[in-house]
């Protein structure tokens, strides 16, 4: 994982502009913008790509700042898509290997897996208790 050595003020669901932000981390002199798919469809890429360089190029305008595009995603087709993608100058951050490698989730990682697998809804995030 791409793990930020960055410090600064997190926002979820943000709207700039016109453009709605997943999650946004903003430092002192950089923007690391987060876009969160639970699935990256073959068909969508080139869309997602252009959404995603579309709010980089939003949080420009209005923030002055470097922005630094990353992808979470749960389920990735194949390695040449991520490819694609990180060849557009976006990070690409796959939940699946993070939860099944990360020691973290050791504890919650079969409760992770069934609420992903049955029913993705992040307001019942909480319900994880992963502290």
């Amino acid at each position: 994982m791409n793990e930020s050595k960055h410090e600064g003020k997190v926002k979820l669901n943000t709207r700039v502009g016109k453009e709605e932000i997943d999650c946004i981390l903003e430092g002192e002199d950089l923007i690391e913008m987060y876009e969160c798919k639970f699935t990256l469809h073959t068909d969508k890429i080139d869309e997602t790509v252009d959404q995603i360089k579309r709010k980089v190029s939003t949080l420009n305008q209005f923030c002055g700042k470097r922005v630094v595009p990353n992808l979470v995603v749960y389920n990735v087709g194949s390695s040449e898509h991520i490819k694609k993608i990180k060849e557009q100058g976006i990070n690409v951050i796959i939940m699946r290997e993070i939860i099944n490698e990360n020691k973290i989730f050791d504890r919650k990682r079969k409760d992770i897996k069934k609420i992903l697998g049955e029913d993705l809804d992040f307001r019942n995030v909480d319900e994880l208790h992963l502290e």
